[in-house]
Protein backbone atom coordinates (compact mmCIF):
# COMPACT_ATOMS: atom_id res chain seq x y z
CA UNK A 1 0.00 0.00 0.00
CA UNK A 2 1.21 3.57 -0.54
CA UNK A 3 1.84 6.17 1.91
CA UNK A 4 0.02 7.34 4.84
CA UNK A 5 -3.67 9.07 5.12
CA UNK A 6 -4.55 12.45 6.84
CA UNK A 7 -7.36 11.26 8.59
CA UNK A 8 -9.40 14.00 6.39
CA UNK A 9 -8.54 11.91 3.30
CA UNK A 10 -9.46 8.54 4.77
CA UNK A 11 -13.05 10.31 5.54
CA UNK A 12 -13.59 11.72 2.53
CA UNK A 13 -12.31 8.41 0.33
CA UNK A 14 -13.88 5.97 2.61
CA UNK A 15 -17.03 8.07 2.14
CA UNK A 16 -17.04 8.54 -1.67
CA UNK A 17 -15.42 5.67 -3.21
CA UNK A 18 -16.55 2.95 -1.26
CA UNK A 19 -20.22 4.35 0.49
CA UNK A 20 -20.83 6.98 -2.56
CA UNK A 21 -21.60 9.77 -0.45
CA UNK A 22 -21.73 13.06 -2.19
CA UNK A 23 -19.22 15.65 -1.60
CA UNK A 24 -21.38 18.10 -0.59
CA UNK A 25 -22.34 15.52 2.36
CA UNK A 26 -18.55 14.61 3.08
CA UNK A 27 -17.86 18.22 2.94
CA UNK A 28 -20.60 19.16 5.96
CA UNK A 29 -18.78 15.63 8.09
CA UNK A 30 -15.76 17.55 7.21
CA UNK A 31 -16.52 21.22 8.00
CA UNK A 32 -14.97 22.15 4.41
CA UNK A 33 -16.39 23.41 0.77
CA UNK A 34 -17.25 20.63 -1.56
CA UNK A 35 -14.59 20.78 -3.83
CA UNK A 36 -11.93 20.81 -0.36
CA UNK A 37 -13.34 17.43 0.15
CA UNK A 38 -13.27 16.58 -3.66
CA UNK A 39 -9.16 17.17 -3.43
CA UNK A 40 -9.23 15.31 -0.42
CA UNK A 41 -10.51 12.42 -1.79
CA UNK A 42 -8.02 12.56 -4.90
CA UNK A 43 -5.23 12.95 -2.57
CA UNK A 44 -5.74 9.75 -1.25
CA UNK A 45 -6.70 7.79 -4.34
CA UNK A 46 -2.86 9.31 -5.32
CA UNK A 47 -1.43 7.97 -2.05
CA UNK A 48 -3.47 4.84 -2.06
CA UNK A 49 -2.22 3.96 -5.83
CA UNK A 50 1.67 5.30 -5.46
CA UNK A 51 4.40 4.36 -3.42
CA UNK A 52 5.01 7.57 -1.15
CA UNK A 53 3.97 10.71 -1.66
CA UNK A 54 2.33 12.40 -4.18
CA UNK A 55 3.49 11.87 -8.11
CA UNK A 56 5.92 15.10 -9.17
CA UNK A 57 4.77 17.04 -11.28
CA UNK A 58 7.55 18.39 -13.62
CA UNK A 59 7.65 20.17 -17.02
CA UNK A 60 9.45 17.33 -18.17
CA UNK A 61 6.95 15.04 -17.98
CA UNK A 62 4.63 17.51 -20.10
CA UNK A 63 6.93 17.30 -22.62
CA UNK A 64 6.93 13.41 -22.73
CA UNK A 65 3.18 13.43 -22.97
CA UNK A 66 2.98 16.25 -25.70
CA UNK A 67 5.55 13.75 -27.35
CA UNK A 68 3.77 10.96 -27.43
CA UNK A 69 0.62 12.62 -28.23
CA UNK A 70 2.26 14.24 -31.32
CA UNK A 71 3.90 10.82 -32.49
CA UNK A 72 0.61 9.04 -31.55
CA UNK A 73 -1.39 11.63 -34.01
CA UNK A 74 1.53 11.32 -36.67
CA UNK A 75 2.44 8.06 -36.71
CA UNK A 76 5.56 7.77 -35.85
CA UNK A 77 5.96 4.39 -34.56
CA UNK A 78 9.75 4.42 -33.71
CA UNK A 79 9.42 7.92 -31.95
CA UNK A 80 6.76 6.13 -29.68
CA UNK A 81 9.35 3.14 -29.12
CA UNK A 82 11.88 5.66 -28.23
CA UNK A 83 9.47 7.56 -25.90
CA UNK A 84 8.75 4.37 -23.77
CA UNK A 85 10.75 1.80 -21.74
CA UNK A 86 11.15 -1.49 -22.99
CA UNK A 87 9.25 -3.47 -21.03
CA UNK A 88 6.25 -0.36 -21.42
CA UNK A 89 2.53 -2.01 -19.94
CA UNK A 90 -0.98 -0.39 -21.32
CA UNK A 91 -3.75 -1.21 -20.10
CA UNK A 92 -7.44 -0.32 -21.42
CA UNK A 93 -10.52 -0.14 -19.77
CA UNK A 94 -12.63 -3.03 -21.27
CA UNK A 95 -15.76 -0.69 -22.04
CA UNK A 96 -13.15 2.05 -23.98
CA UNK A 97 -12.82 -0.98 -26.69
CA UNK A 98 -14.57 -3.02 -29.08
CA UNK A 99 -15.45 -7.19 -27.19
CA UNK A 100 -12.32 -9.24 -28.04
CA UNK A 101 -10.16 -6.67 -27.80
CA UNK A 102 -6.64 -7.14 -25.65
CA UNK A 103 -7.32 -4.56 -22.67
CA UNK A 104 -3.76 -4.93 -21.22
CA UNK A 105 -0.48 -4.73 -23.72
CA UNK A 106 2.89 -5.27 -23.38
CA UNK A 107 6.20 -3.69 -25.02
CA UNK A 108 7.26 -0.66 -26.47
CA UNK A 109 6.94 -2.06 -30.00
CA UNK A 110 3.52 -3.50 -29.37
CA UNK A 111 1.86 -0.48 -27.77
CA UNK A 112 3.60 1.91 -30.30
CA UNK A 113 1.91 -0.66 -33.58
CA UNK A 114 -1.41 -0.77 -31.50
CA UNK A 115 -2.12 3.24 -30.84
CA UNK A 116 -2.94 3.25 -34.76
CA UNK A 117 -6.20 1.60 -33.51
CA UNK A 118 -6.95 4.40 -31.15
CA UNK A 119 -6.05 7.43 -33.53
CA UNK A 120 -9.32 9.28 -33.23
CA UNK A 121 -8.81 9.43 -29.65
CA UNK A 122 -5.57 10.46 -29.33
CA UNK A 123 -6.63 13.32 -32.11
CA UNK A 124 -9.07 14.17 -29.36
CA UNK A 125 -6.80 14.28 -26.70
CA UNK A 126 -5.36 16.89 -24.05
CA UNK A 127 -2.45 17.03 -22.22
CA UNK A 128 -3.48 17.65 -18.97
CA UNK A 129 -2.36 16.64 -15.15
CA UNK A 130 -4.99 14.21 -14.41
CA UNK A 131 -5.20 13.40 -10.37
CA UNK A 132 -2.25 14.89 -9.82
CA UNK A 133 0.18 12.94 -12.13
CA UNK A 134 0.75 13.23 -16.18
CA UNK A 135 -1.81 12.19 -18.29
CA UNK A 136 -4.24 13.22 -20.53
CA UNK A 137 -7.76 14.01 -21.64
CA UNK A 138 -9.70 12.01 -24.18
CA UNK A 139 -12.67 14.62 -25.14
CA UNK A 140 -14.31 14.20 -28.34
CA UNK A 141 -16.56 17.35 -28.89
CA UNK A 142 -15.34 18.61 -25.57
CA UNK A 143 -16.99 16.07 -23.84
CA UNK A 144 -14.49 14.03 -21.30
CA UNK A 145 -14.37 10.10 -22.01
CA UNK A 146 -11.67 9.07 -21.13
CA UNK A 147 -7.95 9.85 -19.17
CA UNK A 148 -4.82 8.17 -20.15
CA UNK A 149 -2.70 8.48 -17.03
CA UNK A 150 1.03 7.74 -17.43
CA UNK A 151 3.75 6.50 -15.53
CA UNK A 152 7.24 8.03 -16.22
CA UNK A 153 10.55 6.88 -14.91
CA UNK A 154 14.33 8.40 -16.18
CA UNK A 155 12.46 10.13 -19.00
CA UNK A 156 10.34 7.27 -20.53
CA UNK A 157 6.92 5.99 -20.00
CA UNK A 158 6.93 2.92 -18.18
CA UNK A 159 3.18 2.32 -18.06
CA UNK A 160 -0.25 4.01 -19.07
CA UNK A 161 -3.38 3.19 -18.15
CA UNK A 162 -6.89 4.76 -20.38
CA UNK A 163 -9.75 4.48 -18.02
CA UNK A 164 -12.98 6.19 -18.34
CA UNK A 165 -13.22 9.50 -17.17
CA UNK A 166 -15.20 10.31 -14.11
CA UNK A 167 -16.34 13.47 -12.61
CA UNK A 168 -14.50 12.88 -9.61
CA UNK A 169 -11.20 13.07 -11.48
CA UNK A 170 -9.17 15.93 -10.64
CA UNK A 171 -7.76 17.49 -13.98
CA UNK A 172 -5.88 20.51 -15.20
CA UNK A 173 -3.64 21.94 -17.63
CA UNK A 174 0.15 21.47 -17.30
CA UNK A 175 0.62 24.78 -18.02
CA UNK A 176 -0.82 25.89 -14.25
CA UNK A 177 2.13 24.46 -12.45
CA UNK A 178 3.49 26.53 -10.36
Amino acid sequence: MGGRLTPAQRVAYVLHDLFAVPFDQIATVLDTAPANAKKLASRARLRLGEPGAEPRETAGHARIVDAFLAAARGGDIDRLVALMAPGVVRTVDPRLVREGAATEVRGARQVAEETRYFADRIHASVPMLVNGGPGAVIAPGGHPLACLRFEIADGRITRFEIARFRPDDSVRRFSDLP
